[in-house]
């Protein structure tokens, strides 16, 4: 589980960018962070600080999902996959239609590659959940659907509550 998280980390670290200069997650967040200290001083580089904020967050997510446990912290492994499906989309200029022309292999391959992982990595953890879903969603041997098991897993869960 350790290693998927890892290979999920970098690849994330290295989805290019779409945008003009199409510069890789590392080196945006690293230029985000040194404008983010030298706007302490006097000389910065002129970026937006709303940013330089967004590249804090973004690696604090990144330190929280290498850190969370094997099975205790599953919800907050789904928060940390959204959060860094949404900063990619702010730090690789995809929110921007006149970007998409200029998607490559750079932005696709590590993208499938970071969700690929992310998810097999965490697949285990939401299985108890899933497994019941899957039975209760089913037919019986006459092909009618039966939603009261749906309604007796739903009220089984919240007595535990």
């Amino acid at each position: 589980m350790k290693a998927l998280k890892i290979i999920s980390v970098i690849s994330f670290l290295l989805i290019g960018g779409i945008q003009l200069h199409g510069t890789v997650n590392f080196a945006l967040l690293f230029l985000y962070l040194v404008d983010f200290i030298q706007s302490f001083t006097y000389n910065n580089l002129g970026i937006y600080w709303e940013i330089s904020i967004l590249a804090i967050f973004t690696i604090g997510t990144l330190i929280i999902y290498l850190l969370c446990r094997k099975g205790k912290d599953r919800f907050l492994l789904l928060f940390c996959f959204v959060a860094l499906l949404l900063s990619v989309l702010f730090l690789t200029g995809a929110f921007d239609q006149n970007n998409y022309d200029r998607i490559s292999f750079g932005f696709i391959i590590p993208l499938l590659i970071f969700y690929n992982k992310f998810t097999n990595s965490n697949n285990k953890r939401f299985q108890k959940t899933i497994k019941p879903l899957k039975q209760a969603l089913t037919t019986n041997s006459q092909g009618f659907f039966i939603p009261y098991k749906l309604l007796l897993i739903f009220s089984h869960s919240l007595k535990h509550i």
